[in-house]
């Protein structure tokens, strides 16, 4: 692959990582909207005026917080991960919370408990397990062993299942009508459980790639996790690049209107051969 086809992935990146920017920001929409109702006492009448206040600005806070992080330490994340950020923000915190879904219960081991959030407990447990791999690889420990790559998975997924569950119970005692874990041990040994099982499940996924050579998705993941990085400052070389880049932009046109007449130019060759 040459330089201007390189340059022309990184610009799709680009372009891709400005979209997941802009459905990021669309988060805060829906944390304004859930506001403005809680605050006039319109809709959504099942859900505790407290909770839905505490939701709709978390939904603005995390509309931003990846961004935010980016901005100051001069990072960029991999766009696997924003991809996985916003699908689960907005799966749990405007879907779950900010419409109630959490609060839809069904009967489980004698107890009238939330079946939907059972299941983001349990997905999150296969996301940290990405997640792990990313910061497995920022720290150089990955790939050392599969056994170290198994207990890096284990260890850094349950670590946040059980700071989630003290989270849980310290909402729950501050915020008036809140109840994450609805004053029951069932409800938070089955989230830490549905947690685990899915964290497990990726470890399978890993063994089984790892041992048997069957590509699960594994290697696809750990490329991906290895792009982003650090943003590089403004300097000499920075502008230098720059003009590279405007170059490259150039040749990158002129490829593509080249492309463009050749087809034509084929076409225009096949039609006169048939006459």
């Amino acid at each position: 692959m040459d330089k201007i086809q390189i340059y022309s992935v990184e610009r799709k990146i680009e372009k891709s990582r400005i979209i997941m920017y802009c459905l990021e920001s669309t988060l805060a929409i829906f944390g304004i909207v859930m506001l403005i109702l809680a605050f006039l006492n319109i809709g959504f009448e099942h859900i505790p005026k407290g909770s839905r206040i505490s939701s709709g600005f978390m939904a603005i806070l995390l509309a931003f917080a990846f961004i935010a992080v980016e901005l100051i330490f001069a990072y960029r994340f991999p766009l696997m991960l924003h991809i996985i950020y916003f699908t689960y923000v907005f799966a749990s915190v405007i879907v779950g919370s900010c419409f109630g879904v959490f609060r839809l219960d069904i009967p489980i081991m004698g107890e009238m408990l939330g079946w939907y959030d059972k299941v983001t407990h349990a997905v999150l447990g296969y996301i940290l397990c990405i997640i792990a791999i990313f910061l497995s690889q920022k720290a150089k420990v990955w790939g050392k062993s599969k056994g170290g790559d198994i207990l890096l998975l284990i260890c850094i997924s349950m670590a946040y299942a059980s700071i989630w569950e003290m989270y849980e119970f310290t909402v729950d005692h501050i915020i008036p009508g809140q109840s994450m874990q609805r004053n029951s041990l069932i409800d938070t040994m089955l989230d830490i459980i549905s947690h685990f099982v899915f964290t497990m499940i990726f470890v399978i996924q890993y063994l089984i790639e790892k041992c048997a050579n069957i590509n699960l998705g594994i290697a696809f993941m750990e490329r991906n996790l290895q792009t982003g990085g650090k943003v590089p400052r403004k300097n000499k070389n920075t502008l230098i690049n720059d003009t590279t880049k405007l170059d490259m932009d150039k040749k990158l046109q002129e490829n593509v209107e080249q492309s463009n007449q050749n087809l034509i130019d084929s076409a225009s060759k096949n039609s006169n051969d048939n006459d």
